[in-house]
Protein backbone atom coordinates (compact mmCIF):
# COMPACT_ATOMS: atom_id res chain seq x y z
CA UNK A 1 0.00 0.00 0.00
CA UNK A 2 1.36 3.71 -1.13
CA UNK A 3 0.10 6.80 0.30
CA UNK A 4 -0.38 9.13 -2.18
CA UNK A 5 -1.81 12.71 -1.08
CA UNK A 6 -3.63 10.93 1.91
CA UNK A 7 -5.32 8.14 0.03
CA UNK A 8 -4.04 4.82 0.08
CA UNK A 9 -3.68 2.92 -3.27
CA UNK A 10 -3.16 -0.71 -3.54
CA UNK A 11 -0.22 -1.51 -5.82
CA UNK A 12 -0.09 -4.81 -7.41
CA UNK A 13 3.45 -6.79 -8.36
CA UNK A 14 3.71 -6.67 -12.10
CA UNK A 15 4.04 -9.89 -13.16
CA UNK A 16 5.73 -9.34 -16.17
CA UNK A 17 9.17 -7.94 -13.85
CA UNK A 18 11.44 -10.75 -13.16
CA UNK A 19 10.22 -11.61 -9.51
CA UNK A 20 8.55 -10.23 -6.75
CA UNK A 21 10.04 -8.01 -4.13
CA UNK A 22 11.59 -9.74 -1.16
CA UNK A 23 10.79 -13.42 -2.81
CA UNK A 24 13.04 -13.57 -5.70
CA UNK A 25 12.66 -14.31 -9.14
CA UNK A 26 10.06 -16.62 -11.09
CA UNK A 27 11.12 -19.53 -12.24
CA UNK A 28 11.01 -20.05 -16.23
CA UNK A 29 9.54 -23.54 -17.35
CA UNK A 30 11.37 -24.56 -20.31
CA UNK A 31 9.99 -28.00 -21.11
CA UNK A 32 7.64 -30.45 -20.33
CA UNK A 33 6.90 -34.06 -20.13
CA UNK A 34 3.49 -36.06 -20.09
CA UNK A 35 0.79 -38.59 -21.03
CA UNK A 36 -2.23 -36.44 -19.76
CA UNK A 37 -2.25 -32.41 -19.11
CA UNK A 38 -3.66 -29.30 -19.79
CA UNK A 39 -1.82 -26.00 -20.61
CA UNK A 40 -4.16 -22.65 -19.72
CA UNK A 41 -2.85 -18.87 -21.02
CA UNK A 42 -4.72 -16.48 -19.62
CA UNK A 43 -5.31 -12.81 -18.62
CA UNK A 44 -6.29 -12.07 -14.75
CA UNK A 45 -8.52 -9.69 -13.11
CA UNK A 46 -5.45 -7.16 -12.69
CA UNK A 47 -4.14 -7.63 -16.17
CA UNK A 48 -1.30 -9.87 -15.41
CA UNK A 49 -0.79 -12.45 -18.07
CA UNK A 50 -0.24 -16.08 -17.14
CA UNK A 51 0.33 -19.56 -18.42
CA UNK A 52 -0.60 -23.03 -15.79
CA UNK A 53 0.79 -26.33 -16.93
CA UNK A 54 -1.60 -29.06 -15.26
CA UNK A 55 -0.73 -32.58 -15.11
CA UNK A 56 -3.49 -35.16 -14.60
CA UNK A 57 -0.68 -38.44 -15.26
CA UNK A 58 3.27 -38.90 -14.57
CA UNK A 59 5.59 -36.09 -16.37
CA UNK A 60 8.46 -34.37 -15.72
CA UNK A 61 8.96 -30.16 -15.65
CA UNK A 62 12.06 -28.60 -16.25
CA UNK A 63 12.56 -24.96 -14.48
CA UNK A 64 14.97 -22.59 -13.95
CA UNK A 65 15.96 -22.27 -10.43
CA UNK A 66 13.51 -19.75 -9.08
CA UNK A 67 9.39 -19.03 -8.05
CA UNK A 68 6.56 -20.69 -9.41
CA UNK A 69 2.78 -21.03 -8.22
CA UNK A 70 1.76 -24.39 -7.07
CA UNK A 71 -1.09 -26.54 -6.56
CA UNK A 72 -0.71 -30.08 -6.20
CA UNK A 73 -3.99 -32.14 -4.51
CA UNK A 74 -2.84 -36.15 -3.64
CA UNK A 75 -5.22 -38.84 -4.42
CA UNK A 76 -8.35 -39.21 -2.67
CA UNK A 77 -9.61 -41.78 -0.15
CA UNK A 78 -11.91 -44.33 -1.09
CA UNK A 79 -15.18 -44.98 1.57
CA UNK A 80 -14.07 -47.74 3.92
CA UNK A 81 -17.25 -50.05 4.45
CA UNK A 82 -16.13 -50.04 8.49
CA UNK A 83 -15.62 -46.31 8.85
CA UNK A 84 -18.82 -44.07 8.69
CA UNK A 85 -16.60 -41.02 8.98
CA UNK A 86 -14.07 -41.78 6.07
CA UNK A 87 -13.60 -41.22 2.25
CA UNK A 88 -11.59 -37.50 2.80
CA UNK A 89 -10.54 -35.38 0.48
CA UNK A 90 -6.74 -35.61 -1.05
CA UNK A 91 -4.40 -33.23 0.79
CA UNK A 92 -3.56 -30.34 -0.66
CA UNK A 93 -0.06 -28.32 -1.04
CA UNK A 94 -0.41 -24.94 -2.32
CA UNK A 95 1.81 -21.28 -2.28
CA UNK A 96 4.44 -19.51 -4.48
CA UNK A 97 7.30 -21.92 -3.77
CA UNK A 98 11.23 -21.70 -4.87
CA UNK A 99 12.09 -24.57 -6.94
CA UNK A 100 15.68 -25.74 -7.44
CA UNK A 101 16.57 -25.74 -11.24
CA UNK A 102 16.53 -28.76 -13.48
CA UNK A 103 14.62 -31.43 -14.29
CA UNK A 104 11.25 -32.70 -11.67
CA UNK A 105 9.51 -35.69 -11.61
CA UNK A 106 5.69 -35.10 -11.35
CA UNK A 107 3.72 -37.46 -10.36
CA UNK A 108 -0.07 -37.71 -9.58
CA UNK A 109 -1.77 -39.18 -6.55
CA UNK A 110 -3.87 -42.72 -7.02
CA UNK A 111 -7.50 -41.96 -5.72
CA UNK A 112 -7.84 -45.61 -3.91
CA UNK A 113 -11.45 -47.63 -4.40
CA UNK A 114 -13.57 -48.45 -1.53
CA UNK A 115 -12.99 -51.53 0.64
CA UNK A 116 -12.34 -52.26 4.67
CA UNK A 117 -8.62 -52.06 4.76
CA UNK A 118 -7.44 -48.16 6.36
CA UNK A 119 -3.66 -48.29 4.92
CA UNK A 120 -4.67 -49.54 1.21
CA UNK A 121 -7.84 -47.20 0.85
CA UNK A 122 -5.73 -44.31 1.32
CA UNK A 123 -5.19 -41.84 -1.49
CA UNK A 124 -1.59 -41.66 -2.28
CA UNK A 125 0.48 -38.10 -2.48
CA UNK A 126 0.68 -35.95 -5.43
CA UNK A 127 4.50 -34.83 -5.80
CA UNK A 128 6.70 -32.41 -8.07
CA UNK A 129 10.10 -33.26 -7.67
CA UNK A 130 10.76 -32.53 -3.85
CA UNK A 131 7.47 -30.62 -3.18
CA UNK A 132 4.72 -33.14 -2.51
CA UNK A 133 1.01 -33.59 -0.57
CA UNK A 134 0.76 -35.96 2.16
CA UNK A 135 -1.75 -39.12 2.00
CA UNK A 136 -5.44 -38.57 2.56
CA UNK A 137 -7.59 -39.03 5.60
CA UNK A 138 -11.15 -39.14 7.12
CA UNK A 139 -13.45 -36.59 5.89
CA UNK A 140 -13.36 -34.28 8.48
CA UNK A 141 -9.51 -33.93 7.18
CA UNK A 142 -9.58 -32.30 4.03
CA UNK A 143 -7.39 -29.39 3.17
CA UNK A 144 -9.05 -27.64 6.07
CA UNK A 145 -8.90 -29.78 8.57
CA UNK A 146 -13.14 -29.15 9.17
CA UNK A 147 -16.05 -30.27 8.48
CA UNK A 148 -19.15 -28.40 6.58
CA UNK A 149 -21.33 -28.31 9.94
CA UNK A 150 -21.28 -30.67 12.73
CA UNK A 151 -23.92 -33.48 11.00
CA UNK A 152 -22.32 -33.31 8.00
CA UNK A 153 -18.68 -35.07 7.63
CA UNK A 154 -17.91 -34.34 4.68
CA UNK A 155 -14.65 -32.23 4.13
CA UNK A 156 -14.74 -28.74 2.49
CA UNK A 157 -13.57 -28.80 -1.10
CA UNK A 158 -10.76 -26.58 -2.18
CA UNK A 159 -11.83 -23.15 -4.10
CA UNK A 160 -8.57 -22.35 -6.50
CA UNK A 161 -8.57 -20.45 -9.48
CA UNK A 162 -5.00 -21.45 -10.53
CA UNK A 163 -5.98 -22.47 -13.96
CA UNK A 164 -7.68 -19.07 -15.01
CA UNK A 165 -11.33 -19.94 -14.00
CA UNK A 166 -12.53 -20.86 -10.39
CA UNK A 167 -12.70 -24.42 -9.60
CA UNK A 168 -12.88 -26.77 -6.32
CA UNK A 169 -10.85 -29.88 -5.55
CA UNK A 170 -10.46 -32.52 -3.14
CA UNK A 171 -13.60 -32.49 -1.42
CA UNK A 172 -14.57 -35.21 1.70
CA UNK A 173 -16.92 -37.47 1.47
CA UNK A 174 -18.93 -37.12 -1.93
CA UNK A 175 -21.41 -39.49 -3.56
CA UNK A 176 -20.55 -38.77 -7.05
CA UNK A 177 -16.86 -37.95 -7.49
CA UNK A 178 -16.38 -35.56 -9.87
CA UNK A 179 -13.73 -32.98 -8.64
CA UNK A 180 -10.25 -33.99 -8.84
CA UNK A 181 -8.74 -35.41 -5.64
CA UNK A 182 -12.57 -35.90 -4.33
CA UNK A 183 -12.86 -38.82 -1.68
CA UNK A 184 -15.74 -41.33 -1.77
CA UNK A 185 -19.00 -41.03 -0.20
CA UNK A 186 -20.68 -44.47 0.13
CA UNK A 187 -19.85 -48.21 -0.07
CA UNK A 188 -18.57 -48.68 -3.68
CA UNK A 189 -17.39 -45.10 -4.24
CA UNK A 190 -13.56 -44.46 -4.77
CA UNK A 191 -11.77 -41.92 -4.41
CA UNK A 192 -10.66 -39.37 -7.37
CA UNK A 193 -7.21 -39.05 -8.57
CA UNK A 194 -5.27 -36.10 -8.05
CA UNK A 195 -2.99 -33.11 -10.24
CA UNK A 196 -0.27 -31.14 -10.38
CA UNK A 197 -0.90 -27.61 -11.56
CA UNK A 198 2.27 -25.12 -12.06
CA UNK A 199 1.65 -20.97 -12.74
CA UNK A 200 4.40 -18.58 -14.20
CA UNK A 201 4.01 -15.54 -15.87
CA UNK A 202 3.55 -16.15 -19.39
CA UNK A 203 6.80 -14.08 -20.21
CA UNK A 204 8.53 -17.22 -18.00
CA UNK A 205 6.77 -20.28 -19.74
CA UNK A 206 8.72 -21.10 -22.53
CA UNK A 207 8.19 -24.91 -22.45
CA UNK A 208 7.49 -27.04 -25.69
CA UNK A 209 4.41 -28.62 -24.98
CA UNK A 210 3.54 -32.14 -26.25
CA UNK A 211 0.87 -32.99 -28.95
CA UNK A 212 -1.77 -34.13 -26.46
CA UNK A 213 -1.93 -30.75 -24.39
CA UNK A 214 -3.43 -27.38 -25.38
CA UNK A 215 -4.54 -24.85 -24.07
CA UNK A 216 -8.24 -24.71 -22.38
Amino acid sequence: MVDVSGVWVKVYPDAAEPGLPGFGGWADVTTVTGDSGNRYTYKDIDGFDWVAYEWTDIGTVTMTEGLADALLIGGGMGYMNNLSNSGGGGSIVTNILNFEGGIHNVDIGVGKPAGNNFEQYTGTPTSVGPIHTGYSYAAGFSYSGTTTDNDDPRGTPYPSSITGSPETYAGGKVNSTSRLGDGGANAGNSGKNGVAIIRVPAANALATIPGTWGDL
